[in-house]
């Protein structure tokens, strides 16, 4: 279930959730696991971005270069400009971590 804390004590943990104004409680025995996001990781994003970018890149112009339809300085320049837009989009859209919380203490 995914959802927003809304209580936390005790033995008890009350959630609202997703698409729902309803509040769900349940007894902390009853719960395994509790994931809370946290903060985006955006230096993961802008490598996976970077990654793409240059891949997809060398991927598709490789062939132009390989048959010279286009210089080597040509190709240099697609794949880094191309890197760098990848990873600013991964930036933008990096994942989210996920942080376990512990239950018993």
């Amino acid at each position: 279930m995914r959802g927003r804390i809304v209580v936390l004590s005790g033995d008890t943990l009350r959630i609202t959730p997703r698409g729902s104004n309803t509040i769900a409680t349940y007894s902390l025995n009853d719960v395994s696991r509790l994931e809370v996001r946290g903060r985006r990781q955006r230096r993961v994003g802008f490598a996976l971005g970077a990654l793409v970018g240059a891949g997809l890149t060398a991927a598709i112009a490789g062939p132009d270069w390989n048959r010279g339809g286009i210089s080597r300085h040509q190709f240099a320049g697609l794949v880094a400009t191309n890197t760098l837009i990848g990873g600013w989009v991964g930036f933008a859209f990096a994942p989210r971590e996920w942080t376990v919380l512990p239950l018993r203490q």
